[in-house]
């Protein structure tokens, strides 16, 4: 099964140095952090040759997927890719973080003895559910790789990663059994999340359906929801 996952953080590369990691509440994260650029919103820049790249993919995409779906959070796409019926994941993750596992040994633990999945370690879940055929991670030079220490050296199947200049295949040309698109707001600032508000509607646009969600909007949280409404408020009508 191939599946495209991109998180728009990814357009993020040249001030994910300038903010903190995951907080509780993106609203309170973003206001935070704007308090500590001295309310400078400028310093938060999009880096475009990403978007153009990201852009390109995803509209390409859209003609070769069988199924596109939308989400806020990335680790909600296990609600697909956890069903038996599919196996053999074959995934490209455009993304600013491998989203493998972060944290130490204790997290690993976490995850493996509590099912504490988060947007940080579901390839590693699918990876212990033995549903991996290979993970391809289109990152950004300031992305940080993953630590194999945690894992004692272990990789999740055909592992590799690669900045978008060198792709060793053609990316756009690939038929999709499922094109997932988030937000992950607590890493993009949220001048920006228009783009995924574009990319919602351009998908209308372009196929005539309406946005399908893995989650009902009232299942996200309440934090998450109130952060976002500039994206849901017009959806909840």
């Amino acid at each position: 099964m191939n599946i495209l996952s991109i998180d728009i953080d990814y357009i993020t590369s040249k001030y994910q140095n300038k903010i903190n990691a995951c907080g509780s509440n993106p609203q309170k994260k973003w206001e935070d952090v704007l308090q500590n650029l001295n309310n400078n919103y400028e310093l938060l820049e999009v880096d475009y040759e990403n978007l153009s790249f990201l852009m390109s993919v995803y509209i390409k995409a859209l003609e070769n997927s069988k199924k596109i779906i939308f989400a806020i959070n990335h680790d909600t796409i296990l609600r697909e890719l956890e069903k038996n019926i599919y196996q053999n994941l074959k995934i490209i993750n455009i993304d600013q973080h491998h989203d493998i596992l972060y944290g130490n040994e204790h997290d690993l633990a976490d995850l493996e003895k509590y099912n504490m999945v988060n947007c940080g370690n579901w390839i590693w879940k699918l990876h212990l559910l033995d549903k991996i055929n290979y993970y391809h991670w289109i990152k950004n030079d300031t992305s940080h790789t993953f630590n194999e220490s945690i894992t004692k050296g272990k990789l999740p199947n055909n592992y590799k990663s690669f900045i978008k200049d060198e792709i060793d295949y053609n990316i756009h040309n690939i038929e999709y059994d499922l094109l997932f698109i988030c937000l992950s707001p607590e890493y993009i600032a949220p001048k920006h999340w228009f783009y995924y508000d574009l990319m919602m509607k351009i998908y209308e646009e372009k196929t005539g359906n309406k946005v399908e969600f893995i989650q009902n909007i009232p299942e996200i949280r309440s934090d998450i929801l109130s952060s976002c409404s500039n994206i849901f408020d017009y959806r909840l009508k």
